[in-house]
């Protein structure tokens, strides 16, 4: 089984969803459950998961899953801050690690089967960044090779790493519907 960590993002604050949108329930589950239970049952490694705003309340739902949980101290200067929060945890933590994956807290309709054919082209492609492919874009999730991490650690603001995916350079896609709904408003959860 490969060893690359799963970093899922959900420290943001939610503002358009007005309220805490991680523990909204999708089938009765919460959101955050729900993505971090796809992220336990891929082809991985170690989960992560990166709170911020709502840390207590999202700590709360999760605590009882065995999942590393880091504080993004710095989650409301935009997505980039804990990314970088989030790959210096990994190259401090494990430091043999060669890559890892960024999935987002808000993507509950990914699929085991999604995050399993990211790592199998990954596989076949070690030195490749490798995303899903929905709505014509690159998006996460993404698996980076450890060679890219201080691009991820440059990033700025809230756009993420969509530049990097953007760029077409050293980038492989996966097909993944799923990816594109993502809840950012409570009208996504219809």
């Amino acid at each position: 089984m490969p060893n690359i960590p799963i970093l899922i993002l959900a420290s943001g604050e939610g503002s358009r969803f007005q309220g805490v949108k991680q523990l909204q329930k999708i089938d009765g589950v919460p959101m955050i459950r729900r993505v971090v239970q796809t992220a336990m049952r891929a082809r991985g490694g170690e989960v992560v998961v990166l709170l911020g705003a709502h840390l207590k309340e999202i700590e709360q739902e999760i605590s009882n899953m065995p999942v590393t949980i880091v504080n993004s101290p710095y989650w409301d200067k935009g997505m980039a801050e804990s990314i970088k929060t989030g790959v210096s945890h990994i190259e401090e933590q494990l430091p043999k690690v060669r890559a890892v994956m960024i999935t987002l807290g808000d993507q509950p309709f990914i699929e085991v089967s999604d995050l399993d054919q990211l790592v199998s082209v990954y596989i076949e492609h070690p030195d490749k960044i490798v995303c899903a492919h929905y709505n014509n874009t690159c998006g996460v999730p993404a698996i980076f090779p450890a060679s890219r991490w201080n691009d991820l650690k440059q990033l700025s603001g809230d756009t993420g790493a969509r530049e990097l995916l953007r760029s077409g350079e050293d980038v492989l896609t996966v097909e993944m519907p799923g990816a594109g709904h993502d809840v950012d408003r409570r009208i996504d959860l219809i």
